[in-house]
């Protein structure tokens, strides 16, 4: 099984409104410069998962302050790739 996409976000913390993300089957690199928002897609996926921070941290608050949003959106697209 594998991440395929992260689609539509809407609400969560500094990421645009539709925000999406591909990945491949075999691996994929997020990599840029700083402040390119990086490590927020990688706390977006853990807190869709496990509901905390990356650093474990509960009820860390991820809707955006700053456009009065209550709920946070997000589609996760995984793809079971197991064979017999």
């Amino acid at each position: 099984m594998y991440l395929k996409s992260i689609n539509n976000v809407i609400g969560y913390k500094d990421l645009p409104d539709g925000f999406n993300a591909n990945f491949n089957e075999n691996k994929t690199y997020i990599v840029g410069a700083n402040f390119q928002r990086k490590s927020t897609v990688g706390s977006l996926f853990n807190w869709c998962l496990t509901g905390t921070s990356l650093l474990g941290k509960e009820k860390e608050q991820v809707a955006s302050d700053n456009r009065n949003v209550k709920n946070v959106i997000v589609d996760i697209t995984f793809v079971d790739n197991f064979r017999n």
